[in-house]
């Protein structure tokens, strides 16, 4: 029997959607509870939700679809840089909610760091190659990052003063 490729989701196919489920409820009972149903101040940051949610399916189907080794964040990426740049999708329509995920970042990245400990036993004798690794890397975006930035800023600079 061949085996089919099968789209998985991590806990289930559903599993996925429960944050926005409990973040819809959430807004359900409190605009039930403060009585500010008129105003609709949740309902528009979870509709902006929605849309980067949906960006983010569609960059899981894409990486579905597409057989390169590209992770799914990346074609997201690249999907609402897309979306950005064509008009599609205004900044102003995500820039809060994208604001909120930065905050959250932290909490996010938290099972992230769990799981790493869960397989310390296995990642200890590749411990310090990681480390090397990881330190040079950073030290590399930020050397590159910062000399780009200083680079930037003096050419408007110049331009400015023309």
């Amino acid at each position: 029997m061949a085996d089919k490729k099968k789209l998985e989701f991590y806990g289930g196919e559903w599993v996925s959607f429960l944050p926005f489920v409990v973040f819809l409820a959430l807004i359900v009972v409190t605009t039930l509870m403060w009585g500010s149903i008129s105003d609709g101040a949740l309902w528009l940051p979870a509709f902006l939700a929605l849309i980067i949610a949906a960006v983010t399916f569609a960059a899981e189907l894409i990486k579905y679809f597409v057989p390169l080794p590209v992770p799914a964040s990346i074609y997201g990426l690249l999907l609402l840089f897309a979306l950005l740049k064509s008009g599609i999708l205004k900044l102003e329509q995500i820039e809060d909610v994208g604001n909120l995920l930065l905050e959250l970042m932290p909490l996010l990245l938290v099972p992230a760091s769990v799981s790493v400990l869960t397989a310390l036993d296995a990642i200890q004798r590749m411990l310090l190659p990681v480390l090397v690794m990881g330190f040079i890397g950073t030290t590399a975006v930020m050397l590159v990052t910062g000399l780009l930035s200083q680079w930037i800023i003096r050419r408007k600079g110049e331009k400015s003063h023309e």
